[in-house]
């Protein structure tokens, strides 16, 4: 279905994917991108945390959402804006809307909205690429709850091969 032209009488939008993340999509994932962090992946460790289970990486379920997305619509974003106002826990099931009129992907559950993707026109930024490098550790840093306040721009760097992200996103 080409979501662009979807019935839009859901103030939600055209719903086009589903699923539930598991502990082993979580491990496939943190093998992919290098992120290890217990909340992640540790049920013991992350139940000490706010959320109080384990926490799907936000830019797991935001590659996931537009790699379904781009399975159906031909129109490549320049830039995302991304905001996540709700973890994604576990074993639930999550569902990716289509809001034409905004551009928007928001991935749901239920009547709660857990993530906005906002697909912003433009040209692909060729210094920002999807590369199959971890960035070094002396490059981590820890963020502020005011630099989280902040938009942020990074490159995505994963220490994944080619092979691994087909896996897990064969459309991107």
């Amino acid at each position: 279905m080409d979501v662009a032209r979807g019935n839009q009488e859901d103030p939600r939008g055209v719903a086009f994917a589903k699923r539930c993340f598991t502990q082993e999509d979580q491990r496939a994932f943190a093998e992919f991108c290098g992120d290890f962090n217990p909340v992640h992946l540790d049920p013991l460790a992350a139940r000490r945390t706010i959320a109080g289970s384990v926490v799907v990486h936000g830019i797991h379920a935001t590659l996931w959402a537009l790699d379904r997305f781009l399975a159906d619509h031909d129109e490549l974003p320049g830039r995302l804006s991304v905001n996540f106002k709700k973890p994604i826990l576990l074993d639930e099931e999550v569902e990716c809307r289509y809001q034409s009129e905004r551009r928007m992907i928001s991935i749901w559950l239920g009547d709660a909205r857990l993530v906005d993707i906002s697909l912003k026109p433009g040209e692909l930024d060729a210094e920002c690429p999807l590369s199959p490098q971890g960035a070094p550790a002396e490059q981590a840093a820890l963020l502020t709850e005011t630099d989280l306040d902040q938009p942020q721009t990074h490159p995505l760097r994963f220490r994944g091969d080619p092979q691994s992200a087909r896996l897990l996103f064969p459309v991107l």
